[in-house]
C-alpha cells in the first residue's frame, strides 16, 4: 500500500500551485527580478527532478499569555513546511512510500535541511517514490526574510550584511530591528506543548492506517529529542 493523499492534502497543494502558477506568467525582458523565492520550484534536475514547495499547516492552539493575556493571532498560529518530492509535472505526485518529516534544532529551521531533504527525494526509483518534509516550527514565521531573499534574488550576498547588520535601505525597505517579547506577548506559550502540537498537525496530513509504516521522523540535535 502507498500513501495517497486525501482530499485536504491534494486540495492544500492544488491551492499552493495555482498560487505560484499565477505568479509565474511570462513578463517581458526588462521586469525586475522577483525578490520573494517561488512558493513552488523545480530545484535540481537529475539524475531524478526534485521539486520544492511551501505550504502553512494549522498548528496547535496555545494558551494566551498568562501576564497579559495575549492570544497568538490566527495568521500566525501556523507552522510552515517545505516539501521536497519527485517533480511530476503537471500530473498529481506520485504516492510516496515513504514521507520523511525532518525536525530542526535549536535556532535551526527547514533550510538547515535542504542539502538532506534533496538527498532523500534522489533517492526514489521508479514507483519508490520518497518525499521529506522539512519543518520551520511557527517562530520562524516572525522572521523578515526581506534581506536573505533580495540577496539570494541578486546573487550578492552582501547585500543581506547591508539590510540587516549596516541598516542600510534597499529596496525601499529597511530593516525594523528585532522583534522583543512585549511586541508578540503571546510567543511566550510556543514551548515544547506547543510545538509537539504542531508537530502532530503536520503528520495528521497523512492517513493514520499508514503512519505508522509510512512515516519516518528525523530530529537534529533539539529537533532529535522532540
Amino acid at each position: 500500500m502507498r500513501i495517497r493523499h486525501g482530499a485536504g492534502l491534494t486540495g492544500l497543494f492544488t491551492i499552493a500551485c495555482a498560487a505560484c502558477s499565477s505568479s509565474s506568467t511570462s513578463a517581458p525582458a526588462t521586469a525586475a527580478l522577483p525578490l520573494t523565492p517561488p512558493a513552488s520550484a523545480v530545484v535540481e534536475e537529475a539524475p531524478v527532478r526534485v521539486r520544492r514547495e511551501v505550504f502553512l499547516v494549522t498548528g496547535a492552539t496555545p494558551p494566551p499569555n498568562p501576564r497579559t493575556g495575549a492570544a497568538t493571532p490566527p495568521e500566525q498560529n501556523k507552522v510552515r513546511v517545505v516539501r521536497f518530492r519527485v517533480d511530476t509535472g503537471a500530473a498529481p505526485p506520485k504516492p510516496a512510500r515513504a514521507v520523511f518529516v525532518l525536525m530542526p534544532g535549536f535556532l535551526g529551521g527547514a533550510g538547515s535541511f535542504d542539502g538532506l531533504a534533496r538527498a532523500l527525494v534522489r533517492r526514489s526509483q521508479g514507483d519508490d517514490a520518497f518525499e521529506a518534509w522539512a519543518i520551520d516550527r511557527r517562530s520562524n514565521l516572525l522572521e523578515d526574510t526581506f534581506g536573505l531573499d533580495l540577496a539570494e534574488a541578486r546573487k550578492d550576498a552582501s547585500l543581506a550584511y547591508r539590510y540587516y547588520l549596516d541598516g542600510e535601505t534597499l529596496e525601499g525597505k529597511t530593516f525594523p530591528g528585532f522583534l522583543t517579547g512585549p511586541q508578540a506577548p503571546w510567543a511566550s506559550e510556543w514551548g515544547l506543548a506547543t510545538t509537539l502540537g504542531d508537530l502532530r498537525q503536520v503528520i495528521a496530513l497523512v492517513p493514520e492506517p499508514q503512519r505508522a509504516e509510512r512515516v519516518v521522523l528525523v530530529g537534529h540535535s533539539l529537533g532529535a529529542s522532540v
